[in-house]
């Protein structure tokens, strides 16, 4: 629930949509793989490349997320020589399920600006 700002929106199917992969042994496998995965000092060693990748990227984040300060990504897009950076209003980490067409209307313009 802290993840999303439009509460009303976490529905039953959807935090089933979230889990499904993760049933099962197999499941609980990917799961900690994705777990190690996203450690954030494997990440931090990356920076200086990632910050250096010369490609078009669209970079949103959302304006109340929980979990990553919006700072974040505009320090990120603001390294990436090729990068935009879009605030999403009224939305979380979550920014697919909050503010779906937000989030489309930028993937959308950024495509059609490339």
């Amino acid at each position: 629930m802290r993840g999303m700002v439009h509460n009303d929106r976490i529905t039953p199917e959807l935090i089933a949509a979230y889990e499904r992969p993760f049933r099962g042994v197999d499941g609980r496998l990917a799961y900690l793989r994705t777990a190690r995965a996203l450690r954030t000092e494997d990440l931090v060693t990356r920076m200086n490349e990632v910050e250096k990748l010369d490609i078009p990227a669209l970079i949103m984040w959302g304006a109340e997320d929980a979990f990553q300060p919006i700072r974040c990504g505009a320090r990120l897009a603001a390294a990436m020589p090729r990068a935009r950076f879009e605030k999403v209003d009224h939305a979380g980490h979550f920014l697919p399920e909050d503010e779906p067409r937000t989030v489309a209307r930028f993937i959308a313009d950024f495509v059609k600006s490339k």
